[in-house]
């Protein structure tokens, strides 16, 4: 089965508002790993349609200095008629702000990321506060009670200051930041790995319907979709890209929070780190970030915002 043939089961068994330049990138975002510079490079040059009908129903060729060929075999594996379908309808009938480069409340700032920005988004809550002046307030899972009132206290200083604060939403540093703009009345952008409507764990379910309300939720990623182990670098490569700064609170050397924090200084972003416990890991993670990113200490919200 073919693209052409997903349009025409969709002109026939649903109604539908989104563009077919939309279609095309929800099932880009269905079948490539979000931020492929192959698939950015494609699209740039042909268009998001007409890229996905070459790969999916066009000859080999080369195109753009890479053969499609490699990207084909990779891709039409994982292409189902069915799946692509129910994908469109899903985000046609969700209700949440299906955001492409086209869209008036598309983040500019994800320019920077050149053929490895995103395709599309889906937004739950406000798309317009993910172009605000921002910073990413993110570190490890396993924090310290420090590291934990760090967060907090920089979330709700810089919210103060008319930033909007992004952050992964996974436990520890980053629920402790999205909870503190939430309760201080700031503006929290929680980015996620996997679909926008995850529900899973309950209390980062509840979580997440408080930043949604209040600022938005936001992913590259399909509803439905379930997030793979190498989706959650690419996560930190667009909340480092929506941040206009990033500060780590604590990180290990194996923390996800390092991918994020050296995303941000290949894009020109000012990087901080608050300093830790030489007795606990994030404390390695600290000497990292000063010694080799190039961060400046942060102990404040004054501080990170002279960054």
């Amino acid at each position: 089965m073919t693209y052409t043939s997903v349009v025409e089961t969709l002109s026939t068994t649903a109604s539908t508002s989104l563009s077919r330049d939309t279609v095309a990138r929800i099932v880009w975002a269905a079948l490539a790993d979000p931020g492929d510079p192959r698939v950015g490079a494609l699209v740039a040059a042909l268009g998001a349609e007409a890229a996905l009908a070459l790969l999916l129903d066009g000859p080999d060729s080369t195109l753009v200095g890479f053969g499609i060929a490699g990207l084909r075999a990779q891709l039409r594996a994982r292409f189902e008629h069915e799946g692509a379908a129910e994908t469109i309808r899903t985000t046609a009938e969700s209700g949440y702000h299906v955001l492409t480069p086209s869209h008036r409340d598309w983040p500019a700032q994800l320019e920077d990321l050149r053929l490895a920005a995103p395709l599309i988004l889906w937004v739950r809550g406000d798309p317009a506060v993910l172009s605000m002046r921002s910073v990413l307030v993110t570190g490890d899972q396993d924090s310290t009670g420090y590291g934990r009132h760090m967060a907090i206290d920089l979330a709700s200083g810089l919210g103060a200051r008319g930033y909007a604060i992004v952050s992964g939403a996974a436990r520890g540093i980053d629920h402790a930041a999205l909870a503190s703009a939430v309760a201080s009345g700031g503006h929290p952008i929680g980015v996620l790995a996997g679909r926008v409507n995850t529900r899973f764990p309950a209390d980062r379910g509840v979580l997440l319907d408080d930043v949604a309300e209040n600022g938005a939720v936001v992913s590259a990623v399909p509803p439905g979709a379930t997030p793979i182990w190498w989706q959650f670098a690419r996560r930190g490569q667009l909340m480092a890209a929506l941040a206009s700064k990033t500060v780590v609170v604590e990180a290990s050397v194996s923390s996800d929070a390092l991918g994020a924090a050296e995303r941000a200084v290949e894009l020109g972003r000012p990087l901080g780190a608050v300093p830790g416990s030489a007795s606990y890991a994030a404390g390695a993670g600290y000497q990292l970030l000063t010694g080799e990113f190039g961060a400046r200490s942060v102990t404040s919200p004054h501080d990170a915002d002279w960054l």
